[in-house]
């Protein structure tokens, strides 16, 4: 793998990280887990898609498949994100904001692996 991959993913994961996750806690502090997941990974998808496919994997002709199988793996994260969270909460007690903190390096990594072989995958 390219060392550009890695570390635009990393900046441009960053800057997508620190977007979503201040409306994620925003929201858990003012709503319930899945409402302020599911915003919070909309948010995520919109700015992902365009930001991962053009500027980490470089792909020049994105398409409605591309989408749909990142859109997929953002609605797998999203439930992942949901149910871990839900949980972290409500079955070893952890703060709602804590857990989901706890859970970017896991989501990050899941990410990354199915958008370089599965979303973005050279043929």
């Amino acid at each position: 793998m390219h060392v550009h991959t890695k570390r635009n993913f990393l900046v441009l994961g960053f800057l997508n990280f620190f977007i979503t996750n201040i409306i994620l806690q925003i929201l858990l502090l003012i709503s319930s887990i899945s409402i302020a997941t599911f915003i919070s990974q909309l948010t995520n998808i919109t700015i992902g898609y365009f930001l991962y496919g053009k500027f980490v994997f470089l792909v020049q002709n994105k398409n409605f498949k591309n989408f749909l199988k990142y859109f997929l793996i953002a609605l797998l994260t999203w439930q992942l994100n949901y149910f871990s969270i839900n949980f972290l909460y409500n079955q070893l007690s952890f703060n709602k904001n804590i857990a989901a903190i706890l859970m970017i390096p896991i989501l990050t990594l899941i990410s990354f692996l199915a958008q370089k072989y599965y979303v973005f995958a050279k043929k």
